[in-house]
């Protein structure tokens, strides 16, 4: 399940600590960088829903809604619309003498009061202070903050919507501030502007009041309080989740090199060691009959098994791995041992087992169930034909107290000659 995505999401380009730290409670997912360049190397404009964009010694091209506390030339290119895009730039003139500022009529209501107030920041300084110009696409939708008394502009704004029709058009806002700026202050309202032409990148509006905490009523208080609970309380179950996940791939490390995994991919002796750990395991008394032979005596099958509580039963197995589907002409080895055991012990056995590890070079889940042919020739030589994969759900069911180990067992002594699968069992047979 991906994480739900935190909006707005913005990139803060060339921002200093203190600048960072002012907008960071109004952002869903704050990115910092010191350059677009930087940024684009972790991100994409496309997942990028406003770019603040301080100071930076290239020229960059922005996309989207910007807000600029910039000191040099960058481009800049709206929305997308019917595959062309609205394209312009914003240039940054420093040969400016001109000391006195005010605030056109044309200046948005919403931004006076900032626009005065930068205004006494800007008179208060010695410094002079640089004009912005806006060029192409930006010219004819731009409202200037703060101007020259030659109409310079040295703060402005622009609602680039251009498009097909107001109600189609993507809407994109730029706001081009001098340096001396207060960041929180004009991201506030920029920010509430945004949500109101375009509210998929801004859900909700910002708080009014800045240090909303000194202000809450007691039902804010509670409920903030109880995120922030909640929050490090998500935290704290990451860093949990985190390390269980550890111990986790530790845990299928140790289990991928154990005798009873192994059932699933191994072959030949291998194969043979991790089938007797599952046979023991669900309580059976186990022989290797290989490491009994004497030499030069005839092969025997690969495993005897005798059971606790039933004297005089001895059952005989046969384990085999395959690349692909069962060999039925091993059925032949197979005769060949339960006769050999029948003149020897001059009894039948209890029962005759064909344990095969079929397509084991392939994922367990993808691999294909045995043919009706095989079952027929596991009949003819009343074998019981056993997937190794079988074997291991039936004992890992037993482990993890699905299945009690009596029942199992006892499915293994019911299962008649021909193929037997684990999925076959009836499902009331768990505890």
């Amino acid at each position: 399940m991906q994480n739900p995505t935190k909006r707005p999401r913005v990139a803060a380009i060339g921002l200093n600590g203190s600048q960072i730290e002012s907008i960071a409670p109004m952002c869903g997912d704050l990115r910092s960088a010191d350059s677009v360049l930087q940024y684009l190397e972790r991100f994409n404009w496309t997942e990028t829903d406003i770019t603040v964009l301080g100071s930076e010694p290239s020229h960059p091209t922005v996309i989207g809604h910007v807000l600029a506390l910039h000191s040099s030339n960058f481009g800049w290119i709206g929305f997308e619309r019917d595959g062309a895009r609205s394209r312009g730039s914003v240039g940054v003139s420093a040969d400016n003498t001109e000391r006195e500022l005010s605030i056109p009529a044309a200046c948005p209501a919403k931004y006076r009061e900032l626009a005065a107030e930068l205004i006494r920041q800007l008179g208060s300084s010695a410094d002079l202070f640089q004009s912005r110009r806006p060029y192409k696409a930006l010219d004819e939708c731009v409202s200037v903050l703060v101007e020259t008394t030659s109409g310079r502009p040295v703060a402005f704004h622009c609602l680039d919507e251009k498009g097909p029709g107001e109600a189609e058009a993507q809407k994109a806002i730029i706001l081009a501030l001098p340096e001396e700026a207060t960041l929180a202050a004009w991201f506030r309202v920029f920010l509430a502007e945004v949500h109101e032409v375009d509210s998929i990148r801004v859900p909700q509006p910002p708080p009014r009041i800045e240090n909303l905490w000194d202000w809450h009523t007691p039902t804010e208080r509670e409920l903030t309080t109880r995120i922030a609970e909640l929050a490090s309380t998500i935290r704290d179950l990451e860093v949990e989740q985190e390390r269980v996940a550890g111990q986790l791939v530790a845990a299928t490390r140790v289990a991928d090199e154990e005798e009873m995994r192994r059932s699933i991919w191994a072959d030949g002796d291998e194969l043979v060691e991790a089938v007797e750990e599952i046979l023991d395991a669900l309580g059976f008394t186990v022989r290797d009959m290989d490491s009994e032979r004497a030499q030069g005596e005839p092969k025997r099958e690969d495993l005897r098994l005798t059971l606790a509580g039933r004297p005089g039963w001895e059952a005989i197995a046969e384990v085999k791995g395959y690349t692909g589907g069962t060999k039925t002409n091993d059925s032949r080895q197979i005769r060949a041992h339960r006769d050999h055991y029948i003149t020897e012990e001059r009894r039948i056995p209890g029962q005759t087992l064909w344990i095969v590890n079929t397509y084991r070079r392939m994922e367990p889940s993808v691999r294909r169930a045995p043919e009706g042919s095989v079952g027929e020739c596991a009949a003819i030589i009343d074998a019981v034909h056993l997937l190794t994969t079988d074997l291991y759900g039936l004992w890992a069911r037993v482990k993890r107290d699905e299945l009690q180990q009596e029942r199992a067992v006892q499915q293994l002594l019911d299962a008649a000659p021909g193929l037997w699968s684990l999925d076959a069992q009836d499902p009331d047979t768990a505890t």
